[in-house]
């Protein structure tokens, strides 16, 4: 995988996320992507390291936040701008060196920051030291907001995570629709509306079929991501970064 990131292999496509029920985009996460030898593409699940490797991961996050700043820039000259999620995990967080240029970029391009939104798993968010809190915190005065990815459960301190700057949880479509009771307390129909109070936002992911999106349309939930609607693909050359893989030139021109 290093080897990969010395040669430019790396790229991001970027994965919808709509509002119902007129699947208005919101905002597009950006996915990672590696381009083989053979060019085809090989998912995040399948190179991302497991245990270990943090300094491949902020690596990668770091990557991500500069493609996420110039698809920004790009769209705010064209007057398209919308929201990014840009991947974060505590290898960056728990990193002074790592945070310190996530901070200094976030400084140095603070008039897109309001559309940056962080991706963060649940797991690392619920499991931040105070270190790490401060670094959220000193991110959160540059401009940018937080969603929480993989979450679990609903049972939490909403207005705390209003006053982070969280600005959306992501909840597994089919998951909650099969027990919401171990989501949360609330009705199905009312988490989505209590969560909003606060300003907080419920994003169901992984949608497969139309009958989930009828569902999730009469629970009030109205944000939604997943193949159903739409998968992940290329950023537009207009507003992405183009990465030339050193060890692989004339296939790329090829392609």
């Amino acid at each position: 995988m290093r080897q990969s990131l010395t040669e430019n292999r790396l790229i991001f496509h970027v994965l919808p996320t709509v509002k119902l029920p007129q699947r208005r985009a919101f905002g597009h996460d950006l996915v990672p992507r590696l381009m083989l030898e053979d060019g085809d593409l090989a998912d995040q699940v399948d190179f991302m390291p497991r245990r270990g490797g943090h300094d491949v991961i902020r690596q990668i996050e770091q990557l991500a936040l500069m493609e996420a700043v110039t698809i920004a820039r790009r769209a705010r000259t064209n007057g398209q701008a919308s929201n990014l999620f840009i991947p974060l995990s505590r290898a960056t967080l728990s990193d002074a060196n790592g945070a310190e240029q996530v901070l200094a970029t976030l400084e140095a391009n603070r008039a897109v920051c309001a559309g940056l939104v962080f991706l963060v798993p649940e797991a690392d968010w619920t499991n931040l030291n105070t270190v790490e809190r401060a670094v959220v915190a000193a991110m959160v005065k540059k401009g940018i907001g937080y969603s929480l990815a993989n979450t679990r459960s609903l049972r939490t301190d909403v207005a705390d995570l209003a006053a982070r700057a969280v600005r959306s949880v992501r909840v597994d479509a089919a998951q909650f629709m099969a027990s919401p009771e171990t989501f949360t307390d609330f009705h199905p129909s009312d988490i989505a509306d209590y969560l909003g109070r606060f300003g907080v936002e419920l994003l169901a992911t992984n949608i497969t079929r139309e009958a989930q999106i009828l569902e999730l349309l009469e629970d009030g939930i109205v944000l939604a991501q997943g193949n159903h609607i739409a998968t992940a693909g290329p950023v537009r050359p207009d507003l992405g970064v183009e990465r030339v893989p050193s060890a692989m030139m004339p296939r790329r021109a090829e392609m």
